[in-house]
């Protein structure tokens, strides 16, 4: 059978590895405080948009097994048709590799709360994301973006995070120090880096 819209209650604390791997989901809608394990919602190809109103947690719920995989990584991963991420709760995990392959994401706006601690949290989070034109800030003041919004960096403006966008020959601007290291992963028309 079809869901077009799947919202996940308050009272659900976890959702378990590959919970939802390709499904026919158009909408999600997460509410309350909630541990995601690893590949949630993988390769939900009719995936138009994710609401997340209330907590993603990195604190896995008591009397539950362990998880899968112990990450939260790869929620998103190859869900082709994505197009709207609405963050309206918070995120208290890592994003590493939530949105890797999804093609149709154009822009993406931070949560307020979203910061580096050890660099790992953004890592591969938009591999793959050629046509995510548009990073916004908002609230949040972790980071910084290109004057374009193409390019998003550290607040210091020191480190490149992330370039999903990137084609053709780049130029890294003369005050770059650090690149992410999956700044450019799936760039295939990269052609090349001057630094």
């Amino acid at each position: 059978y079809k869901i077009d819209t799947l919202t996940i209650p308050e009272n659900i604390q976890y959702i378990g590895h590959e919970g939802f791997m390709k499904t026919t989901i158009k909408k999600v809608v997460l509410n309350g405080t909630v541990y995601l394990d690893s590949h949630t919602f993988y390769q939900c190809q009719n995936l138009e948009t994710v609401v997340i109103n209330g907590t993603i947690t990195n604190k896995f719920p008591e009397n539950y097994y362990p998880p899968v995989s112990g990450s939260s990584g790869w929620l998103f991963d190859e869900c082709t048709n994505l197009k709207n991420v609405i963050i309206n709760g918070t995120i208290e995990t890592g994003l590493e590799h939530w949105f890797r392959q999804c093609t149709s994401l154009e822009s993406f706006s931070l949560p307020e709360n979203l910061a580096l601690v050890d660099g790992s949290e953004l890592d591969g989070t938009f591999s793959g994301c050629v046509n995510l034109t548009q990073f916004k800030l908002g609230n949040n003041r972790n980071f910084s973006v290109s004057d374009d919004g193409r390019i998003l960096y550290t607040k210091d403006r020191k480190t490149l995070v992330s370039y999903p966008s990137a084609t053709g020959d780049i130029v890294l601007p003369s005050d770059i120090t650090a690149v992410g290291s999956k700044a450019f992963i799936y760039n295939d028309t990269i052609t090349s880096v001057m630094v």
